[in-house]
C-alpha cells in the first residue's frame, strides 16, 4: 500500500525485517514499522492520508495505527477499504464472507471476502467460496443492501478504472482469468485468460490494467479461451502482465522467476509514479531481487 511520500507499506507473515509488516521506500531501502498491535498474518492494508492512519486487516483482526497507538477489533479479516473523501468510514471483508461498515451495517455475501473496492456509492466484493466457485458482489455503501451478485470461479482480487466506470477482477482456475465488468450493471465487457491463477490486479493512472499470476503464459488475444495446459494461442508472460483498458495484451514484459516457489505474484499496488509487485519470486530479469520489487510508471 503506497503513500504520497514514496513509502510502500507491506503486510504479510515475514521473518525479516518484521514479523507482519514493514515499510519499503522507492530507493530500495527497507524500514521498520511498529506492528505491536497486529496479532497475526496481514492480508490487506489501507492508508488514510488525511488522518495519517494505517488500517490493517488480518488473521488477528482489524486494527489501525494513529499517534503510536493501535486500536481495533478481533476477527479474521481478509480485506479493508475506506470511503473516498470520508476515510473515517472503514469497510471490512471477513474470512466467512461478511462485509461490514465498522460501527454500522453488516452484510452477508458468501465464501471469503478476498478484496474490497469502495466508491462513493458502492462496495464491490471479490469472494472465493471454494476451489471452483466464487462471486463478485456490489453492495450499497449507505445501507449494506445487495445491489447485484455474479456467480463466478474464485474471485481473488479487484481493481477499478480511474474513471470509476469499470471493475476489474482477477480469478483463479482452472487456469486464470482477468475480466472487466460495467461498474453499474455488472455486465461483463471482456476477459483475458492465462495458464495459472490470477491472484492480484491493479490499475495505473492512464488506465492500464496490471495483473499478477502464478502462470507463465497468457492468451494472445482478448476474449480468447485457452486451456491451462497446452501450446496454442498463447504468448509468454512470467508471473505478471499488462492490458490496455479494452483487454488487449501490451508489450510490457518482466521476467519474474523463483528458486523457491512457483506461485508468482500475490500483490500489486500503484502510485502515480510507481508500480509495486510482491510475491514468491526470487529474481527479476535474472537479477536476485526476492519478494518485492517496483517499476517506474511512465
Amino acid at each position: 500500500m503506497p503513500d504520497a511520500t514514496g513509502r510502500c507499506f507491506v503486510g504479510g507473515n515475514f521473518t525479516q525485517p518484521k514479523r507482519y509488516m514493514f515499510v519499503a521506500r522507492a530507493d530500495g531501502t527497507v524500514g521498520t514499522l511498529d506492528s505491536r498491535g497486529v496479532a497475526g498474518r496481514v492480508y490487506d492494508l489501507a492508508w488514510d492520508a488525511t488522518n495519517h492512519r494505517l488500517h490493517v486487516a488480518g488473521a488477528g483482526g482489524y486494527t489501525f495505527h494513529e499517534n503510536n497507538v493501535w486500536t481495533g477489533q478481533s476477527g479474521h479479516y481478509r480485506s479493508v477499504g475506506l470511503l473516498p473523501g470520508f476515510p473515517e468510514n472503514v469497510f471490512l471483508g471477513s474470512e466467512n464472507g461478511q462485509v461490514e461498515l465498522v460501527g454500522g451495517w453488516k452484510s452477508a455475501t458468501a465464501g471469503s471476502a478476498r478484496d474490497l473496492v469502495v466508491t462513493s456509492d458502492s462496495v464491490y466484493v471479490a469472494g472465493a467460496v471454494s476451489n471452483s466457485r466464487g462471486l463478485i458482489s456490489k453492495i450499497n455503501v449507505e445501507t449494506g443492501k445487495l445491489d447485484w451478485q455474479l456467480m463466478t470461479v474464485p474471485a481473488l482480487d479487484l481493481a477499478i478504472s480511474p474513471d470509476g466506470a469499470t471493475i476489474y477482477a482477477a480469478f483463479g482456475g482452472p487456469g486464470g482469468t482477468v475480466s472487466a465488468y460495467d461498474a453499474v450493471s455488472g455486465q461483463r465487457k471482456w476477459f483475458h485468460m492465462t495458464d495459472g491463477n490470477c491472484q492480484a490486479i491493479c490499475t495505473l493512472a492512464d488506465g492500464t490494467v496490471v495483473a499478477g499470476m502464478h502462470g507463465d503464459y497468457v492468451a494472445s488475444l482478448v476474449n480468447k479461451t485457452i486451456r491451462e495446459s497446452g501450446t496454442g494461442g498463447r504468448v509468454p508472460r512470467k508471473k505478471v502482465f499488462a492490458l490496455d483498458p479494452n483487454g488487449n495484451l501490451l508489450d510490457w514484459h518482466v521476467n519474474l522467476t523463483s528458486t523457491a516457489s512457483p506461485l508468482g505474484v500475490w500483490a500489486l499496488a500503484s502510485s502515480p509514479s510507481m508500480l509495486y509487485v510482491g510475491g514468491d519470486f526470487t529474481h527479476v530479469n535474472g537479477v536476485e531481487h526476492p519478494r518485492l520489487t517496483c517499476f517506474a510508471v511512465t
